[in-house]
């Protein structure tokens, strides 16, 4: 045939071929972390509680034929928490569809209103296809955005699409991607357990400062895990405390004054305490094994040992009074939270291992008929009482000779141990673990955001709403550094 060669050679049919390709990128923002960050590390990136996290997903065509049918699945992993599946179509997430990747939403540019029947895919958004390879253009990219409020732990926010060739109609994916964030409670140093507070932790709560040359704790002072000074002289006690209730800080009385979350060293007027001086809290931290575990184990040195190792996590997390962090609150919600298990261990110390029960008193079956102590004469002070056996009814059940309990003391001992050891009470995280390094890493992340922050502002640098601005701005500011 005239004109048309008959030599086909060097076509590729296979570029005729629909070969549909999609790829996922997924990203967050955080206060901490003002640009979007792919976190695909577990550490993730550190957000504050109370604080907006902001995702971004971006997809991208690599294929050689069009897409639509943009299916999208969203999940994440809270630790602690489980799974939770998001909905795209709800409200609260707020998200939109950036089509023109112009990084603001326009109108018609919801989710809800380009999905239409709520099933999680855009039936009418068309990915093209790229025409120059290895370049990126609006036509073949499209983002998604979306918010959720901050939660305590780890969180992998995990979202995958799949997605149908125009021509052709075959089915690209499932791909997923991942994002990490962290959020960790107020300057979180972490709790500790029992055998840390006995062996690395116990120098800072010797009496001694770093000044004063301890120089076991001048080692770790301050770094991820460990409080800054000695705890028994934080804050306004000067390591003693007022041991008997009149409302005088008695210079020879050092100790722990648990229940005082003021940290002013007194019992004031709607705090109810148990005095543990200090050479029993340290004989109670190193408790052995006799004493703790086993069928021989005493209830008394379990929740004392629990009790010691939870204030000093509360003194080490709260080193400047104020509105007390890493505990919790007093609520009706149907959670033990540490507060509430540190407030049921005083009361059930007080009923059992006290001044001020039925070995004392001398009134037969009286295990102390009046748990809320306030005042110069009724201020209790702990001491290794009558043993409690785990297999006794005043272990295991919260109805007592004296006032019923908000907890057993079996109960107690389980709150308070695992928060020790986690910082998790039945798998809400209140505190973060110095055992765990990846809240660790979060720790020194918060702490490197705060040095840099306190050295920009030193330098004139105000902060301004969160935007690309500020972005922009706080990222030069760090390179003029």
């Amino acid at each position: 045939m005239a004109g048309v060669s008959q030599d086909r050679t060097g076509l590729d049919f296979a570029n005729f071929l629909p070969d549909p390709d999609i790829a996922i990128e997924k990203y967050v923002k955080t206060n901490i972390v003002t640009t979007y960050e792919d976190a695909d590390d577990p550490n993730g990136s550190v957000a504050s509680t109370s604080s907006l996290v902001e995702f971004k997903i971006t997809l991208t065509n690599t294929g050689n034929v069009a897409l639509t049918s943009i299916a999208m699945a969203d999940s994440i992993v809270h630790n602690p928490g489980g799974i939770e599946i998001l909905d795209y179509n709800d409200p609260a997430l707020n998200v939109w569809v950036d089509l023109n990747r112009n990084g603001v939403q326009d109108a018609g540019e919801d989710w809800i209103s380009l999905d239409g029947d709520g099933d999680m895919i855009l039936e009418s958004v068309v990915l093209a296809v790229d025409d120059d390879p290895g370049t990126t253009e609006i036509e073949d990219q499209l983002d998604i955005y979306y918010s959720l409020d901050s939660l305590l732990g780890q969180h992998e926010n995990t979202a995958s699409v799949t997605a149908v060739a125009a021509l052709g109609g075959a089915t690209t994916g499932p791909v997923s991607d991942d994002a990490n964030y962290y959020v960790l409670e107020e300057d979180c140093v972490g709790v500790g357990t029992p055998g840390f507070w006995s062996n690395n932790g116990f120098a800072f709560w010797n009496g001694l400062s770093v000044e004063d040359g301890d120089a076991e704790q001048g080692k770790h002072a301050g770094q991820p895990g460990f409080a800054e000074n000695d705890l028994l002289i934080q804050g306004n006690t000067n390591g003693t405390v007022d041991s008997n209730g009149d409302g005088v800080v008695d210079g020879n009385d050092k100790g722990l004054l648990v229940g005082d979350y003021n940290q002013n060293g007194i019992t004031d007027i709607g705090e109810d305490t148990i005095f543990i001086s200090y050479d029993d809290a340290v004989s109670l931290i190193n408790a052995s094994n006799r004493q703790v575990n086993g069928g021989q184990a005493d209830g008394v040195w379990m929740v004392g040992r629990d009790v010691v190792a939870t204030w000093l996590n509360f003194l080490a997390n709260n080193p400047n009074g104020g509105d007390p962090g890493c505990i919790g609150q007093v609520d009706d919600d149907g959670t033990i939270d540490p507060r509430e298990a540190i407030d049921a261990a005083i009361d059930w110390l007080q009923q059992f291992a006290s001044n001020k029960n039925a070995d004392d008193t001398m009134v037969p079956n009286d295990s102390n008929t009046n748990t809320n102590f306030h005042t110069a004469t009724n201020q209790a002070i702990f001491e290794f009482d009558s043993k409690i056996a785990t297999k006794s009814a005043s272990w295991k059940s919260s109805e007592t000779p004296g006032d019923d309990l908000a907890l057993s003391g079996s109960q107690i001992h389980s709150a308070l141990d695992e928060y020790n050891n986690t910082g998790i009470i039945d798998g809400v995280e209140y505190c973060c673990d110095r055992d765990n390094p990846i809240a660790m890493d979060a720790v020194a992340q918060v702490d490197q955001y705060q040095s840099m922050e306190s050295l920009l502002l030193s330098s004139g640098w105000a902060p301004l709403p969160q935007d690309q601005t500020q972005d922009l701005m706080y990222s030069n500011a760090v390179v003029a550094i």
